[in-house]
């Protein structure tokens, strides 16, 4: 009862402040309902909003755009807003109304993606009134009538309620696993649909704070809250890499019974992946989180206790976090142009990042301990160690598909908070942690390392080696360049890939003990897990450690030496695991496990030793994580000329 009382009360206060808030300034779409939608014109795009006065003094008014800053842009090249007159003030009688134009002014060749904004009226001594804007240019894939990126995750959604619906109710015998096995190749060539649609060249500088195929509906005015989803190039490989993973899932699993659950994780996790709002990402990640407990808890109720307490955990560090951060003093804006409560938009929280509206938090600097709940909850997340042990468990008690799903997919959900909203909504606090943080991932590394040297399980050895690699990737975020923020995502990107060719090559090794194939698969599946040469794995290790040398010189070649261990116990596992005589004629291994591990080494191989398509994709994006933590001084910005002065120049 007290609950639900003070829900109502903070429902009450926040009207009230709506009401407290409203000014004599009224601001509206001349047709239709805010956001106002900009209409193509002869050369540009445009709509116009309707401002009255409804107060009893005249009033002066100043309209402008809510366009940043020249480091931190929030629009295009191109916007204005006017008065119909052509003037930026006007003088508004009580009762007058006067219209406003708001204009995209477009460039020949210029591409030109989805555009959210705010047009904003300032009076003296009066609260200012906004109204927002929306352009979908022709050829754009979203829009309010787009939800491609919603059927992405409703995709594997739909499939695991047939699943659940279907369960010991089979119209005929497959039909489970055809299901399972449809819902993740079309979310797979949703993706592919969505990648051959994205520009790498899109950053926040071009408009829409560097997402693309955004989709954007009001879900709780009250709190704040947006159905928001968008893709930069960062989300989309790894949200890509996830519906991969989940395909390869679904061939390797010998139970059909399990897809309901693998369909949740993989929905759970992508929605996660594509929230651009903050309350959307955590229920999609607690979709997945219970979702994996559940799964293990059908195999193995004292695993899934254990992984529940630290998926549990990391929850919810990131849940405070993400709940501190809505509470930012800076000023923000709703889809319409209505004042937030409290902000969860990663687009609104990009923007100068997280201003707290109090001096300490558990008796220390906000930003500090947002900052550490937020790494603290992903590190448990990734499996760095110590903190990877019930990823080793899993490896060695778990179903290989349940196993996969957890260390390739669920762990990706970590390095997803450390880039999109450490690096956006956290600037200072990634910039401040850096040094603790690389620390962190040198000792987790020479750790897991360590582990993996003194087990004979040959099974839990892959597990061991992605907690290790884990390290890695803290060492490349830490190390606040592009280059270093591209090895870790390569690392992570490769995850799903690695666990599948080492379980594949494990099974195929028990069924076809006498096949070379089996062999050479193997080698390839130890050497990725290794970080070594050739390997996708590779080329995002050697990345992050030549990234982090100009910052982390130290760090950076204590890293490469924990790589080397782990190294040296790959080749020890591999002996044991491979080298004893097959004890049989050489037989053909399963065709579904033969698929799926000859997919997962040939990605591994070939973007090992030709990485520029993931690259081009994810460049932008790794750019624009980095300028966030570094910006650029006064000095390094190169600013316009003004236009008198280019016709004078031209005239000398």
């Amino acid at each position: 009862m007290k609950r639900w009382i003070a829900l109502l009360a903070l429902l009450l206060v926040t009207l009230a402040g709506r009401v407290a808030g409203a000014g004599p300034i009224e601001l509206r779409a001349k047709a239709g309902s805010l956001p106002v939608e900009l209409q193509p014109q002869t050369g540009s795009f445009g709509a116009r909003l309707v401002v009255e006065n409804r107060g009893a003094e005249p009033l002066e008014l100043e309209v402008s755009l809510r366009e940043g800053g020249e480091t931190d842009p929030r629009l295009p090249v191109g916007m204005r807003a006017r008065f119909v007159d052509g003037g930026k003030t006007a003088l508004l009688k009580p009762g007058e109304q006067r219209e406003i134009e708001v204009e995209l002014t477009t460039a020949r060749g210029r591409r030109l993606h989805e555009v959210y904004g705010h047009v904003l009226l300032k009076a003296d001594d009066h609260p200012q009134a906004a109204a927002g804007f929306h352009l979908a240019p022709p050829g754009a894939e979203v829009g309010p009538a787009g939800r491609h990126l919603s059927l992405i995750w409703l995709v594997p959604l739909l499939g695991a309620l047939v699943l659940f619906a279907l369960r010991g109710r089979e119209p005929r015998p497959g039909a489970g696993r055809m299901i399972w096995v449809g819902a993740s190749g079309g979310q797979v060539a949703l993706w592919v649909w969505a990648v051959s649609r994205f520009d790498p060249f899109h950053t926040r500088f071009a408009g829409g704070d560097g997402a693309q195929l955004v989709e954007r509906l009001p879900l709780l005015r009250g709190l704040g809250l947006e159905y928001a989803l968008g893709v930069d190039g960062t989300t989309l490989a790894l949200a890509s890499s996830v519906a991969l993973v989940g395909l390869l899932a679904a061939l390797v699993s010998e139970d059909a019974r399990a897809g309901g659950f693998s369909l949740l994780i993989v929905s759970g996790v992508t929605g996660a992946l594509l929230a651009l709002d903050l309350g959307l990402m955590l229920a999609f990640w607690l979709v997945a989180v219970v979702a994996g407990v559940l799964a293990l808890a059908a195999t193995d109720r004292q695993l899934a206790r254990g992984a529940a307490l630290v998926l549990g955990l990391g929850f919810v560090l990131v849940a405070f976090a993400v709940w501190q951060l809505s509470g930012t003093a800076t000023p923000a804006l709703a889809l319409d142009g209505s004042a937030a409560p409290r902000v969860f938009s990663l687009l609104e929280l990009s923007h100068g990042g997280y201003v707290p509206r109090v001096s300490t938090v558990l008796g220390a600097h906000p930003v500090k301990v947002v900052y550490t709940c937020l790494f603290l909850g992903s590190a448990l997340t990734l499996g760095v160690a110590p903190f990877g042990g019930w990823l080793a468990a899993a490896a060695a008690r778990a179903p290989a598909s349940l196993a996969l799903l957890l260390g390739g997919a669920v762990t990706v959900l970590g390095v997803h908070a450390l880039y999109r909203i450490g690096f956006a909504a956290v600037p200072n606090g990634a910039a401040w942690a850096a040094p603790a943080v690389a620390v962190f991932g040198v000792a987790g590394t020479a750790y897991a390392s360590l582990v993996a040297l003194a087990t004979d399980d040959a099974r839990r050895f892959p597990m061991l080696a992605l907690s290790a690699s884990a390290g890695a990737i803290l060492v490349g975020v830490a190390s606040l360049t592009a280059a270093g923020l591209q090895g870790a995502l390569l690392i992570a990107l490769c995850r799903g890939l690695t666990l599948t060719l080492c379980f594949g090559a494990l099974a195929m090794r028990r069924d076809a003990p006498g096949s070379r194939l089996v062999v050479a698969l193997g080698v390839v599946a130890w050497v990725a897990a290794a970080a070594g040469p050739g390997t996708l794995a590779f080329t995002g290790a050697l990345s992050s450690i030549v990234g982090a040398l100009p910052t982390l010189r130290g760090l950076a070649l204590a890293e490469a030496f924990a790589l080397v261990l782990l190294s040296a116990s790959a080749v020890r596992s591999f002996r044991r695991a491979f080298s004893a005589p097959g004890g049989g004629a050489a037989t053909l291994p399963p065709e579904r496990e033969m698929s799926a591990a000859l997919t997962a080494a040939i990605l591994l191989l070939v973007l090992g030793l030709w990485p520029r398509p993931l690259l081009r994709l994810i460049d932008s994006s790794c750019l624009d994580h980095a300028q966030r933590v570094n910006p650029p001084g006064a000095l390094e910005i190169v600013r316009q000329p003004p236009v008198g002065s280019q016709r004078l120049a031209m005239r000398r």
